[in-house]
């Protein structure tokens, strides 16, 4: 989605992470909610592992799953870039990828937004056997973003305008609660 914004093919989408390399072809929205990316692993191997953030992990032989592309935090792309996580990191094209890589040893966890994992987990009738390891990778504010090349700053402004309305009058949390329904009893992460 990032290339076909950076070219102007895609004009928006949601619930991207800033970074100064973005806002370079984006426009960003005012935020709308927290991201908050979170470990996941097999239940029966949770109480297994003893680590209380990403640099304890690196230190570890644990196998980390990721998604090639996204951003995971500040912890986790300085970690990357320094070489920390060489050892830990198994790259794949997407979710499913670390589900399956997960299911068959390939890894010991994997990093995913904490509301999509529960989804995720839900839709692929694996909640039962995956669960959130009680680590917080990053919190952090997403945005809609904009093309630069196709869409136009007057624009972006109206739709702020617009969600600041939605989130002051209620219907952005109507609309949430609809769609992104918080999992009972199972979210370790509660926001402020």
């Amino acid at each position: 989605a990032l290339k076909r914004l950076k070219k102007g093919s895609l004009q928006v989408t949601g619930s991207i992470s800033f970074t100064q390399e973005r806002a370079k072809f984006l426009h960003y929205s005012e935020p709308y909610r927290k991201e908050v990316i979170g470990l996941f692993v097999a239940r029966n191997k949770k109480k297994e592992y003893d680590f209380q953030s990403l640099e304890e992990l690196s230190k570890t032989d644990f196998l980390l799953g990721a998604n090639l592309g996204y951003y995971y935090g500040k912890s986790f792309a300085e970690l990357k870039a320094n070489g920390a996580l060489a050892d830990n990191l198994q790259l794949s094209e997407g979710h499913i990828s670390n589900l399956y890589n997960l299911r068959e040893g390939k890894i010991d966890g994997f990093l995913m937004e904490i509301i999509t994992g529960f989804m995720l987990l839900k839709q692929t009738k694996l909640e039962n056997s995956l669960v959130q390891y009680p680590l917080i990778i990053n919190d952090s504010n997403v945005y809609f973003v904009f093309s630069k090349k196709s869409v136009n700053l007057n624009f972006v402004n109206r739709f702020n305008q617009e969600l600041i309305k939605a989130q002051n009058n209620g219907l952005y949390e109507q609309l949430k609660m609809k769609y992104f329904p918080t999992p009972q009893g199972q979210m370790i992460y509660k926001p402020d």
